[in-house]
């Protein structure tokens, strides 16, 4: 029983930590790297083109469900 209970535990901090990455580091992440491809995107655009985050994404500002 005791054995069970363990695992269970284990299991449960597993998933809370899976949970964290996907809702807190990968959109991080992902956010970073668009970052990366406009400052990338500067020297070959003109600014008004480089800095459209509508045009260049499709970016609507709305980071949490795009």
């Amino acid at each position: 029983m005791q054995k069970a209970r363990q695992i269970g535990t284990e299991l449960l901090l597993a998933l809370t930590w899976a949970c964290t990455l996907m809702l807190i580091i990968l959109p991080a992440v992902l956010f970073l790297l668009k970052v990366l491809s406009l400052v990338t995107a500067l020297p070959f655009a003109s600014w008004p083109e480089a800095l459209d985050l509508q045009n260049r994404f499709g970016w609507t500002g709305d980071l949490i469900f795009p």
